[in-house]
């Protein structure tokens, strides 16, 4: 019986976000931090000024568990909530500078995560720019279908 390619494919992309995770989840422990945390901060650094409603949109968690996050983080001192001056009533999110340098530190040219990158991606420019297209391509196909039963 012949694979199936494409069941082939999407176990590849299973294996390779399990390593990756792993590997960024022990590059956020060294760094005093947890993945949601490092998701958090990033998408912050990203999206600046988001609320924490459409925080926990991106991050496609419940408010309530988001809320905890950001709690915390603004506790350690690496994300700022701020009224907005043109609806009292919405609180917008910030990177404070700790925080901007907590995401610096694990992504800087002598970071060991950034160096594990380099090293696992160390394919021809051509290469990787077809592996870019197709997994966009994917992604864009996949999106198609979401929010249906399927």
């Amino acid at each position: 019986m012949e694979v199936d390619l494409r069941y082939e494919l999407v176990n590849s992309y299973r294996e390779l976000y399990k390593a990756l995770m792993t590997l960024l989840r022990s590059a956020c422990e060294a760094a005093g931090l947890s993945l949601l945390e490092f998701f958090t901060l990033k998408m912050v650094l990203e999206q600046s000024g988001l609320s924490l409603g459409e925080l926990a949109e991106a991050l496609m968690m419940a408010e309530s568990k988001c809320s905890v996050i950001v709690d915390q983080l603004y506790r350690r001192g690496l994300l700022n909530r701020t009224r907005s001056a043109e609806d009292r009533r919405r609180v917008v999110l910030q990177l404070t500078e700790a925080g901007q340098a907590a995401l610096s530190r694990l992504f800087s040219p002598e970071a060991p995560l950034r160096k594990a990158l380099e090293d696992s991606l160390d394919l021809e420019p051509e290469a990787l720019r077809r592996l870019i297209e197709a997994n966009r391509r994917l992604t864009e196909n996949l999106r198609r279908y979401r929010g249906t039963a399927v």
